[in-house]
């Protein structure tokens, strides 16, 4: 073997094994960011549809901005869901965003932002039945560095994500909403 640098080559020894799938090889966590820092989630689906959600501090309950006054909401489990998106968010699979690239237009986007000022944004895409995913971040203040480091992680890859993840970031209002009972 050689080094890049070296002009001079080595015997070595050993054995090599590289089993398994190469996905497998990968550190597949792309992001975990708790629930408990984010402060807002907005949610536009492809058609437009526009859901916000949102807490004025770490401890209180998540609430629908512009919710409509006269519908009952599910649990807050499930208003709170999508602020959990990027907790524990693993990739599947990846490639290239100069192969693959996610485009601003005709696509989901959500964007998250944390009680710190980091600011998460991720445009959906489904492509052949599976949900792929392009990342970028910036932030401001003490989040910045942070910001950076991750944006220059991401931002050169297009990421397929679990359909149970890629389900949160398509959360729309009517999921949200306590179906109408039925009068007899």
């Amino acid at each position: 073997m050689r080094k890049p640098s070296d002009a001079r080559a080595w015997l070595a020894r050993g054995s090599l094994d590289p089993s398994g799938d190469p996905p497998s090889w990968l550190d597949r966590q792309i992001l975990d960011i708790s629930e408990q820092k984010i402060a807002k989630v907005i949610l536009v689906q492809a058609d437009g549809a526009k859901l916000v959600i949102s807490r004025p501090a770490p401890d209180a309950k998540f609430a629908i901005e512009d919710a409509p006054a006269d519908v009952k909401f599910k649990g807050e489990t499930a208003i709170s869901g999508p602020a959990g998106a990027l907790e524990t968010l693993d990739l599947e699979d990846v490639k290239p965003a100069a192969e693959f690239p996610v485009l601003d237009k005709d696509v989901a986007s959500a964007s998250f932002t944390t009680f710190d000022g980091l600011n998460i944004d991720l445009r959906l895409l489904e492509h052949d039945k599976t949900d792929w995913i392009a990342i970028s971040a910036n932030g401001s203040g003490a989040a910045e560095p942070e910001a950076k480091k991750l944006d220059d992680k991401v931002v050169r890859w297009t990421y397929e994500i679990p359909a149970y993840k890629a389900n949160l970031l398509k959360t729309k209002l009517a999921d949200l909403i306590e179906p109408a009972k039925e009068s007899k």
